[in-house]
């Protein structure tokens, strides 16, 4: 049956005319090339078939038999030559092609459908793909649907990229190869191989002069052989199949390596207009409004309120650049500067801290003058024993980055975005982490105060400093459990033991000029509910005494007064609202109260209670809008207070 392509040769395609010499070789109805005798006429089967099973020469057959089906359902082409076509020979144009049409080229039907599983280009692909270990999927599994041509055709540029890196028999001396590459076709860059040529003849027609009995030989022309280790099962064969691949995705391929082209200039526009090499810029800009109202302006206990509170609207914004340098790979240097006016809702304005809202940098006085930038932090980090890693600078030493956050809940408030003993421990100094399993990890710091580090008289050792230390628990990725220590000591310079999260006794419970040394003690918790909502918890408790003579006003502190306070929260954070990366967050908590204090009157005689909700809406990767509302009873633990409330809105841009 199918040497009656003999007789019909009018719509025949290239490929099928490759079918019909060979099987016509076969059988004997052509004659053989000179040099190469006819099979039949020696009365023995070629050694390339009689290597082969049945099984395999019939799914020879088959697969043969359907590419020159499908080429003659989906193209049309000319008469055949009356010579026969040679391996990489440009084909025939149309005889009606009129290049100088005037009508813009449409594609054909059959470059509009989708590849599917059982079309022939996909067959030909994953038979290349097992023969050379190509690394692309199988269509048949990936894509019951189909794929789209431009899918495709990057698989098809995938194999071809493996075959030219992993296979000696298509490339060069120069590495590159004379039969595949990403845009060649049958029209632009024919193959020019005479031993390619009589291999594929060889192939097709069964002469190959070997002994019948020898054991089949992927490499069938002398110009093979001198390749090494190369284990090819046709090798003739595949270039017509890949060069027919890059024929019928020729315009996909074309588009794919513009496109790559494109993004390599881009890329080597980028490299070359960076700003370093070794140091990346980060930004954040973010504009900023708050206000706050109630009656009146809160103070301790058991004073009663006396003076009206007044806010306006105020607008302001800051900035802060980050410059990242990497030596190596697992070194980082970080220099952070900012500068920026925003508005102060703290005690000022309301006569507490525990309303204040930190919207950034303020490095301007209140009449906007007197500018400056500011150096926000200074330090070197590295890791060290595979698992640890050490971080030390002059300012910008935090216990955040190395230890626990266990805070599912972005606030606004100074309160609520953690528990105020990781904000005590900070400045300068050096800290670090190490990880000692999956599951448990240990961290600690030693830090100053930037201005007494940088003074000659206090230096690093004695001023205000902090020694941190914190276990983490992390039993699953749901589950974070941390329990953490400070001790502080100040030499009585602006005594603050709650970094300015609570009221004015437990901040400085004997005062602002009384040397103070303390324990604080901090147990932390977060839990993931579900896939959207978490919840975080913290509380926190300060042991205080005097560890020197002091006073506040006239009245006399003795060396061994002792102090205690303590406070919590529970934040509740709903993940991905209304647009992925948006967070809706909950904070209620007590800020920290003074519950004990060997000096009388020195103690908060009610509860504050701070209730915060917050909406975080991420518009983009670089833009947010963060809207907030806080309501703060019992301001200043003092019942006699009356309720403040304070809203604020920040709109952070990073860069």
């Amino acid at each position: 049956m199918l040497c009656l392509l003999r007789s019909t040769p009018a719509m025949i395609t290239a490929q099928a005319f490759s079918f019909y010499v060979g099987c016509c070789g076969v059988l004997g109805l052509l004659p053989i090339a000179p040099g190469l005798a006819s099979p039949l006429s020696q009365n023995r089967v070629p050694p390339v078939i009689a290597a082969r099973t049945t099984e395999a020469v019939a799914a020879e057959t088959r697969a043969t038999e359907a590419i020159a089906t499908e080429a003659i359902a989906t193209e049309a082409r000319p008469l055949l030559p009356t010579q026969p076509l040679k391996l990489g020979q440009a084909l025939p144009t149309s005889p009606n092609f009129d290049p100088s049409h005037p009508l813009t080229p449409q594609p054909a039907v059959h470059q509009l459908q989708t590849i599917t599983p059982d079309h022939w280009a996909a067959q030909a692909l994953d038979t290349l793909a097992d023969r050379y270990n190509c690394p692309t999927p199988d269509i048949r599994v990936t894509s019951q649907n189909g794929l789209s041509r431009s899918d495709f055709a990057l698989l098809i540029d995938r194999c071809l990229d493996h075959l030219q890196q992993t296979h000696p028999l298509f490339q060069t001396a120069d590495g590159t190869s004379p039969y595949v590459s990403r845009t060649q076709t049958q029209t632009d860059t024919p193959i020019d191989a005479a031993s390619l040529n009589r291999g594929a003849l060889e192939l097709e027609l069964g002469a190959s002069g070997q002994n019948s009995n020898q054991a089949r030989s992927s490499i069938l022309d002398p110009a093979f052989a001198e390749v090494r280790g190369v284990d090819l099962v046709q090798p003739p064969l595949d270039f017509v199949t890949l060069q027919r691949l890059q024929t019928e995705f020729a315009p996909e391929l074309q588009a794919l390596g513009d496109r790559i082209d494109t993004q390599a200039e881009r890329v080597q526009t980028l490299e070359d207009q960076q700003f370093s090499q070794r140091t990346k810029l980060f930004g954040i800009a973010s504009f900023s409004t708050a206000t706050v109202w109630g009656s009146q302006q809160a103070r301790t206990n058991p004073q009663q309120p006396a003076q009206d509170l007044t806010a306006g609207v105020p607008f302001g914004g800051n900035v802060s650049l980050s410059f990242d340098t990497r030596f190596r790979q697992q070194d980082l240097l970080r220099l952070q500067i900012g500068a920026g006016s925003v508005p102060n809702t703290g005690r000022p304005l309301t006569g507490t801290t525990m309303s204040t809202v930190p919207l950034g940098a303020n490095t301007t006085d209140e009449n906007l003058e007197g500018a400056s930038i500011v150096l926000q932090s200074l330090w070197y980090q590295t890791r060290f024993a595979d698992r640890g890693l050490v971080r030390f600078g002059p300012v910008g030493i935090s216990t955040i980055p190395l230890a626990g956050d266990l805070n599912p809940v972005n606030s606004t408030s100074a309160f609520g975005k953690r528990n105020p003993l990781h904000l005590v421990a900070g400045g300068g100094g050096v800290a670090a982490n190490y990880q000692f399993n999956d599951s448990l990890s240990a961290a600690a710091s030693y830090t100053s105060v930037a201005n007494d580090g940088f003074s000659p008289e206090a230096g690093i050792f004695l001023g205000r400093y902090s020694l941190f230390s914190q276990l983490l628990f992390t039993p699953n990725q749901r589950l974070g459990l941390g329990l953490s220590h400070v001790y502080h000591s100040n030499p009585g310079d602006r005594v603050n033991l709650t970094a300015g999260r609570g009221s004015a006794l437990a901040q400085s419970p004997f005062g602002n000029n009384t040397p103070t040394t303390a324990h604080l003690l901090g147990l932390e918790l977060e839990a993931s509910l579900s896939r959207n909502w978490a919840l975080g918890a913290w509380v926190g408790y300060n042991w205080a005494w005097a560890s020197g003579d002091g006073a506040i006003g006239r009245q006399a502190i003795a060396s061994g007064a002792t102090a205690s306070s303590w406070n919590y929260a529970l934040t509740l954070n709903l993940q991905d609202l209304g647009k992925r990366g948006s967070q809706l967050g909950f904070v209620v908590g007590m800020p920290p109260k003074a519950i004990h204090n060997s000096i009388a009157n020195r103690t908060d005689l009610d509860t504050t209670y701070h209730l915060e909700v917050l909406y975080r809406y991420r518009h983009s990767s670089y833009l947010a809008f963060t809207p907030g509302l806080i309501l703060l009873l019992n301001p200043e633990h003092n019942a006699n207070n009356p309720a403040i409330w304070i809203a604020s809105f920040a709109t952070t841009l990073q860069f």
